[in-house]
């Protein structure tokens, strides 16, 4: 792959706990991933890991003991940190969480409501820094120039499959949740 060209990669690896992979069915170990990051770093690869919390049978205790233990890390090899998301997805096509008459009318195209949407959000670090490629679509979000915390149908519930969703609101306030809280111009955070 590096010979090709590539230069970064980024590995699910889901979970810490090999019980939970179990669950999800992953198909592999928790030896898999560590060997796996060995060899993309070896041969100078750029790596990133995701995890997943809230995984069924995961307990609270479980999720906070592992990003306690990881966070804030950036060489996977080596993790002591992680970055977690438990936030509020913000849906601009959702007339009932974001009102036509307070958020303008919810239309695909409509960049204005995605704004005041992100606005009304903007205390927890909620942002739209680049709205004309958030009502592009997918693909075309990804090729943004800043933050967009607003999109059109997206998952209503942050991660959706195989996973039971904290509650963002009932959870923010006493974990301190936010958007990110790493610098404007970190990768994630």
């Amino acid at each position: 792959m590096k010979d090709a060209g590539c230069w970064a990669i980024l590995f699910g690896a889901e979970s810490g706990v090999q019980k939970h992979l179990n669950t999800l069915r992953k198909g592999s170990t928790l030896q898999h991933t560590r060997d796996a990051v060995k060899a993309a770093k070896q041969v100078g690869l750029s790596v990133t890991t995701s995890f997943m919390f809230g995984i069924p049978g995961e307990t609270y205790a479980d999720a906070i003991q592992f990003f306690n233990q990881y966070a804030a890390e950036s060489k996977p090899q080596s993790a002591k940190g992680a970055f977690c998301a438990l936030r509020r997805g913000l849906d601009a096509s959702d007339t009932n969480a974001f009102p036509e008459n307070v958020f303008g009318t919810a239309e695909k195209s409509n960049t204005q409501r995605y704004i005041d949407i992100a606005s009304s959000f903007s205390e927890y670090g909620a942002n739209q820094g680049d709205p004309e490629k958030a009502i592009g679509g997918g693909m075309i979000n990804r090729k943004r120039m800043d933050y967009n915390d607003v999109g059109w149908k997206i998952l209503t519930t942050n991660y959706q499959r195989h996973l039971t969703q904290i509650d963002p609101e009932e959870t923010r306030g006493n974990c301190g949740c936010r958007f990110r809280i790493a610098a404007r111009d970190a990768v994630a955070g």
